[in-house]
Protein backbone atom coordinates (compact mmCIF):
# COMPACT_ATOMS: atom_id res chain seq x y z
CA UNK A 1 0.00 0.00 0.00
CA UNK A 2 1.30 3.46 -0.89
CA UNK A 3 2.09 6.01 1.80
CA UNK A 4 -0.21 8.98 2.29
CA UNK A 5 1.27 11.46 4.73
CA UNK A 6 -0.99 13.53 6.91
CA UNK A 7 -1.23 15.47 10.15
CA UNK A 8 -3.54 15.54 13.15
CA UNK A 9 -3.95 18.65 15.31
CA UNK A 10 -5.54 18.36 18.75
CA UNK A 11 -7.44 21.56 19.49
CA UNK A 12 -7.87 20.54 23.11
CA UNK A 13 -4.10 20.63 23.52
CA UNK A 14 -3.22 23.66 21.35
CA UNK A 15 -2.48 26.72 23.52
CA UNK A 16 -2.12 29.24 20.69
CA UNK A 17 1.53 30.02 21.45
CA UNK A 18 2.51 30.37 17.76
CA UNK A 19 5.66 28.27 18.31
CA UNK A 20 4.70 26.08 15.33
CA UNK A 21 4.37 29.17 13.14
CA UNK A 22 7.67 30.67 14.23
CA UNK A 23 9.68 27.45 13.92
CA UNK A 24 8.09 26.87 10.50
CA UNK A 25 9.15 30.36 9.45
CA UNK A 26 12.70 29.84 10.68
CA UNK A 27 13.25 26.31 9.38
CA UNK A 28 11.80 27.04 5.94
CA UNK A 29 13.55 30.38 5.40
CA UNK A 30 10.27 32.27 5.03
CA UNK A 31 10.76 35.98 4.42
CA UNK A 32 9.32 38.79 6.50
CA UNK A 33 5.59 39.33 6.02
CA UNK A 34 4.75 35.75 4.98
CA UNK A 35 3.57 32.85 7.11
CA UNK A 36 2.92 29.25 6.07
CA UNK A 37 1.36 28.42 9.44
CA UNK A 38 -1.27 30.70 10.99
CA UNK A 39 -3.16 30.42 14.27
CA UNK A 40 -6.83 31.35 14.20
CA UNK A 41 -8.60 32.19 17.45
CA UNK A 42 -12.16 31.15 18.16
CA UNK A 43 -13.99 33.01 20.86
CA UNK A 44 -12.61 36.54 20.46
CA UNK A 45 -14.50 39.50 19.05
CA UNK A 46 -13.24 42.01 16.49
CA UNK A 47 -11.29 43.80 19.23
CA UNK A 48 -9.44 40.69 20.34
CA UNK A 49 -11.25 40.41 23.65
CA UNK A 50 -12.89 37.23 24.90
CA UNK A 51 -16.59 37.77 25.60
CA UNK A 52 -18.92 35.13 26.96
CA UNK A 53 -19.02 32.93 23.86
CA UNK A 54 -19.39 29.53 25.46
CA UNK A 55 -22.69 27.71 25.45
CA UNK A 56 -22.83 28.17 29.22
CA UNK A 57 -22.34 31.91 28.92
CA UNK A 58 -18.74 31.80 30.18
CA UNK A 59 -15.67 33.14 28.34
CA UNK A 60 -14.37 30.35 26.12
CA UNK A 61 -11.44 30.33 23.71
CA UNK A 62 -9.60 27.82 21.57
CA UNK A 63 -7.12 27.92 18.73
CA UNK A 64 -6.99 26.51 15.23
CA UNK A 65 -3.61 26.21 13.50
CA UNK A 66 -4.13 26.50 9.75
CA UNK A 67 -1.81 25.78 6.81
CA UNK A 68 -1.90 23.85 3.54
CA UNK A 69 -4.20 20.85 3.91
CA UNK A 70 -2.37 18.77 1.26
CA UNK A 71 -5.73 17.79 -0.21
CA UNK A 72 -6.07 14.56 -2.14
CA UNK A 73 -8.42 16.34 -4.53
CA UNK A 74 -6.53 19.63 -4.48
CA UNK A 75 -8.19 22.58 -6.28
CA UNK A 76 -4.82 24.32 -6.55
CA UNK A 77 -3.37 21.45 -8.58
CA UNK A 78 -6.24 21.57 -11.05
CA UNK A 79 -6.10 25.36 -11.29
CA UNK A 80 -2.35 25.74 -11.93
CA UNK A 81 -1.82 26.39 -15.67
CA UNK A 82 1.85 25.37 -15.74
CA UNK A 83 1.97 22.26 -13.57
CA UNK A 84 3.97 24.12 -10.91
CA UNK A 85 1.63 22.75 -8.24
CA UNK A 86 1.49 18.96 -8.13
CA UNK A 87 1.05 15.93 -5.87
CA UNK A 88 4.03 13.71 -5.06
CA UNK A 89 4.05 9.97 -4.38
CA UNK A 90 3.45 10.49 -0.64
CA UNK A 91 0.42 12.73 -1.06
CA UNK A 92 2.23 15.99 -0.36
CA UNK A 93 1.09 18.96 -2.44
CA UNK A 94 4.30 20.46 -3.76
CA UNK A 95 5.38 23.58 -5.61
CA UNK A 96 7.94 23.79 -8.43
CA UNK A 97 9.19 27.36 -8.13
CA UNK A 98 10.90 27.20 -11.53
CA UNK A 99 7.56 26.54 -13.22
CA UNK A 100 5.57 29.05 -11.16
CA UNK A 101 4.67 32.16 -13.20
CA UNK A 102 3.11 34.02 -10.28
CA UNK A 103 -0.40 34.15 -11.72
CA UNK A 104 -1.89 33.36 -8.27
CA UNK A 105 -4.63 31.19 -9.77
CA UNK A 106 -3.80 28.56 -7.16
CA UNK A 107 -4.30 31.11 -4.39
CA UNK A 108 -7.75 31.94 -5.68
CA UNK A 109 -8.61 28.24 -5.95
CA UNK A 110 -7.54 27.32 -2.40
CA UNK A 111 -10.58 27.29 -0.07
CA UNK A 112 -8.29 27.38 2.99
CA UNK A 113 -6.40 30.58 2.14
CA UNK A 114 -3.19 28.63 2.71
CA UNK A 115 -0.93 30.10 0.03
CA UNK A 116 1.17 33.26 0.07
CA UNK A 117 2.80 35.31 -2.68
CA UNK A 118 6.28 36.81 -2.70
CA UNK A 119 5.61 40.38 -3.78
CA UNK A 120 9.22 41.41 -3.31
CA UNK A 121 12.61 39.84 -2.89
CA UNK A 122 12.25 37.94 0.40
CA UNK A 123 13.88 39.67 3.36
CA UNK A 124 14.74 38.06 6.67
CA UNK A 125 15.29 39.33 10.18
CA UNK A 126 18.11 41.94 9.97
CA UNK A 127 20.24 39.98 12.46
CA UNK A 128 20.66 37.25 9.85
CA UNK A 129 22.93 38.16 6.94
CA UNK A 130 22.60 34.82 5.15
CA UNK A 131 19.64 33.99 2.90
CA UNK A 132 19.23 30.79 4.89
CA UNK A 133 18.26 31.21 8.52
CA UNK A 134 17.06 27.66 9.16
CA UNK A 135 17.35 24.32 7.40
CA UNK A 136 19.98 24.66 4.67
CA UNK A 137 18.21 21.94 2.67
CA UNK A 138 15.25 24.26 2.07
CA UNK A 139 15.63 26.50 -1.01
CA UNK A 140 14.95 30.23 -0.82
CA UNK A 141 12.03 31.32 -2.97
CA UNK A 142 12.45 34.20 -5.43
CA UNK A 143 10.28 37.24 -5.96
CA UNK A 144 7.06 36.62 -7.88
CA UNK A 145 6.24 33.04 -6.88
CA UNK A 146 3.61 31.40 -4.67
CA UNK A 147 4.69 29.33 -1.69
CA UNK A 148 3.09 27.37 1.15
CA UNK A 149 3.55 24.61 3.72
CA UNK A 150 5.42 21.62 2.30
CA UNK A 151 5.12 19.31 5.33
CA UNK A 152 8.88 20.06 5.57
CA UNK A 153 9.48 17.76 2.61
CA UNK A 154 13.26 17.93 3.02
CA UNK A 155 12.98 16.64 6.58
CA UNK A 156 10.39 14.01 5.70
CA UNK A 157 12.64 12.66 2.93
CA UNK A 158 15.25 11.93 5.62
CA UNK A 159 12.78 10.24 7.95
CA UNK A 160 12.27 13.30 10.14
CA UNK A 161 8.98 14.91 11.20
CA UNK A 162 7.92 18.43 10.14
CA UNK A 163 9.30 21.26 12.26
CA UNK A 164 5.86 22.24 13.56
CA UNK A 165 5.39 18.73 14.98
CA UNK A 166 8.73 18.48 16.78
CA UNK A 167 8.54 22.10 17.94
CA UNK A 168 4.99 22.06 19.33
CA UNK A 169 5.24 22.88 23.04
CA UNK A 170 1.85 21.29 23.79
CA UNK A 171 2.39 18.08 21.80
CA UNK A 172 -0.75 18.93 19.87
CA UNK A 173 0.43 17.60 16.50
CA UNK A 174 0.90 14.07 15.16
CA UNK A 175 2.36 13.25 11.73
CA UNK A 176 2.20 9.92 9.95
CA UNK A 177 0.80 7.60 7.30
CA UNK A 178 -2.95 7.92 6.81
CA UNK A 179 -3.00 4.73 4.74
CA UNK A 180 -1.60 2.65 7.60
CA UNK A 181 -4.52 1.70 9.88
CA UNK A 182 -2.05 0.87 12.66
CA UNK A 183 -0.23 4.22 12.59
CA UNK A 184 -0.63 6.58 15.53
CA UNK A 185 -2.37 9.19 13.40
CA UNK A 186 -4.90 6.70 12.01
CA UNK A 187 -5.63 5.38 15.49
CA UNK A 188 -6.17 8.87 16.91
CA UNK A 189 -8.46 9.87 14.05
CA UNK A 190 -10.66 6.88 14.86
CA UNK A 191 -10.54 7.21 18.62
CA UNK A 192 -10.84 10.99 18.92
CA UNK A 193 -13.31 11.62 16.12
CA UNK A 194 -10.95 13.90 14.20
CA UNK A 195 -12.32 15.64 11.11
CA UNK A 196 -10.82 17.73 8.28
CA UNK A 197 -11.91 21.30 7.62
CA UNK A 198 -14.65 21.92 5.04
CA UNK A 199 -15.16 18.19 4.67
CA UNK A 200 -18.28 18.63 2.55
CA UNK A 201 -16.59 20.39 -0.41
CA UNK A 202 -14.78 17.26 -1.59
CA UNK A 203 -11.14 18.36 -1.32
CA UNK A 204 -10.22 15.39 0.94
CA UNK A 205 -7.66 17.16 3.14
CA UNK A 206 -4.79 15.28 4.75
CA UNK A 207 -4.91 17.43 7.90
CA UNK A 208 -7.36 16.39 10.62
CA UNK A 209 -8.51 18.23 13.73
CA UNK A 210 -9.54 16.77 17.07
CA UNK A 211 -12.43 19.07 18.00
CA UNK A 212 -12.33 20.85 21.35
CA UNK A 213 -14.60 19.44 24.02
CA UNK A 214 -15.58 22.94 25.07
CA UNK A 215 -18.17 24.14 22.58
CA UNK A 216 -18.51 27.60 21.09
CA UNK A 217 -21.44 29.23 19.39
CA UNK A 218 -19.49 29.91 16.19
CA UNK A 219 -16.53 28.03 14.60
CA UNK A 220 -13.24 29.76 13.82
CA UNK A 221 -13.29 28.53 10.23
CA UNK A 222 -16.66 28.91 8.51
CA UNK A 223 -18.04 25.93 6.61
CA UNK A 224 -20.88 23.49 6.96
CA UNK A 225 -18.39 20.64 7.12
CA UNK A 226 -16.72 21.93 10.29
CA UNK A 227 -17.10 19.06 12.73
CA UNK A 228 -20.52 18.34 11.29
CA UNK A 229 -22.00 21.61 12.57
Amino acid sequence: MSVKLGMLIDQDRCIGCWTCSVICKMENNIGLGNWWNRILSNGTDEYGTTPATGLDGQPTLYYQPTACMHCENAPCVRACPTGATYKDENGITRQDYKKCIGCRTCMAACPYNARVFNWGTPEHVPAFDDDHIGDARVPSRPKGVVEKCTFCQEKVAQGESPACVTGCTANARVFGDLNDPNSEISRLIRERGAKPLLEDIGTKPSVYYVPPRRKLKKPAFEGSGYYGE
